[in-house]
Formats: structure tokens, sequence, C-alpha cells
């Protein structure tokens, strides 16, 4: 099947905002008292979704500094310094390109709506976009609904679909979508012989690989977060 849009992450994909939201976080903790601070191999070792989860990990006491509360307070640290990070090194040609090869292209964010908005905006990019797809709040618990709905509303098979992302959840997202394909396509993956295309998300980063149905099949190590991918389609 023939790849018809991309579905970008924005955070740290698009926007190149790692430094500042390991800055915020330090910050965060440096405000409240607590003694741990964390370079970026460390932040991005505690980083992930759902946000309440990363901050536990980071070391915060809900009970003495309360959630919502530490989630406002980095949004109010993050929101005016984010506009001055810059892009990604290549992404207004990448998304260039893209348009110029007739791909429709959506972002897939967990910034809440407005936020997101505002930063497409001020980086001159929304012309590229069908869709801008945030979330209804700041707490960031995760986008994998919200890209369901979209690929339904859209009309579109998650098979003519790529995701890309820089986060553990974004390849979750994309297994989940895979999974349902998956699902509605049994026959045709698992007892045609002919090799399928295969994502192998590991520590060694993303492979594509040509590998026979009859070993996905059998292969024990599959797991929900590596899930076969067929014709020219390829998930990152």
């Amino acid at each position: 099947m023939r790849t018809e849009c991309l579905i970008w992450d924005w955070n740290g994909t698009l926007l190149d905002d790692v430094a500042l939201c390991n800055d915020c976080l330090n910050q965060l903790l440096e405000a409240h008292g607590y003694p741990q601070r964390y370079d970026r191999a460390g932040y991005r070792a505690v980083f992930g979704f759902p946000i309440i989860d990363y901050y536990r990990r980071a070391g915060f006491d809900f009970s003495r500094h309360p959630f919502p509360d530490l989630a406002a307070e980095y949004i109010r640290l993050y929101d005016p310094a984010s506009l001055a990070c810059p892009l990604a090194s290549g992404a207004p040609e990448a998304l260039a390109a893209a348009g110029a090869a007739g791909l429709r292209q959506g972002i897939l964010s967990a910034s809440e709506q407005g936020a997101l908005e505002r930063q497409v905006r001020h980086f001159g990019l929304p012309g590229f976009f069908d869709e801008l797809l945030g979330q209804g709040d700041f707490y960031a618990h995760g986008k994998l609904e919200a890209g369901r709905a979209w690929l339904a509303r859209r009309r579109l098979d998650p098979a003519a679909a790529v995701l890309v992302g820089d986060s553990l959840h974004d390849a979750e997202v994309a297994a989940a979508y895979v999974k349902g394909y998956e699902e509605r396509h049994y026959k045709d993956l698992y007892e045609d012989e002919r090799p399928v295309k295969w994502t192998d998300i590991s520590s060694y980063g993303t492979q594509n690989l040509g590998v026979p149905r009859a070993w996905i099949r059998e292969n024990p190590l599959v797991s929900e977060a590596i899930k076969p991918l067929v014709s020219e389609t390829d998930y990152c």
C-alpha cells in the first residue's frame, strides 16, 4: 500500500525543545527544594507518558506539591521560552518535500491545543498541515485516541500512514495502530508466506527488514511494541 500521509510529533521532533524541557524540569526541582538535577541523558531516562508518571520518576512528591500545580508552573516556564527554540535541522525542507510529493500531513501532539497552534503559527508552518491534533489540557496524558480518531475521520488506513516521532510513546502509538490493522488483515499477514516488511524497534534504532510471515507467526519475541508492517509502509 502506498504511503498517503505523514503524522508528525511536534515537541522534540519538529520543534527542537529538548534542552528547554530539561531546563524547565530542573527549575521546578530547584524552586521546590529537591536536590536532584538532570543532565540530558538523565532527562531522557526519566521522561515519558503520561507526564504525571514522568514527574513521579523525576522525584516530585505529590503530597507536598500536587501535580496540577507543578504542571501549571511548568507551562509558565516553558511557553514563553519555547518560541525561542529552533526547529529541528531540516524540518522545513522535509515538510516541503512531503507536500510536494502529494502527502497529507498532520501533527499529533500531547501539547495543549492552543499552545500547539500558537507555536506552529509562530514558525510559519500551518500551511503544511491538514490538521493540528493537540490535547484539551496541559496534563499530557497521551495521544493514542486523538490520532486514532483523526485516521477514522479522514478515512485513512493506518497502513497508509507514517508516524514520525522521538519518544517511546510515539512507538507505542504506532504499534497500536498497526495492531488494529493486523487484526483486520490477519489472513493476509499470517497465512500468506510471501515476505513482509518489518520494523524492529530496538536499542539499535529502527531497522526495516524483509522477513517471511512464518517467522512472525513462530517467533516468541514478537511483542505488542514490535508489529509487522505490510507492503511499502514504514512506521518510525
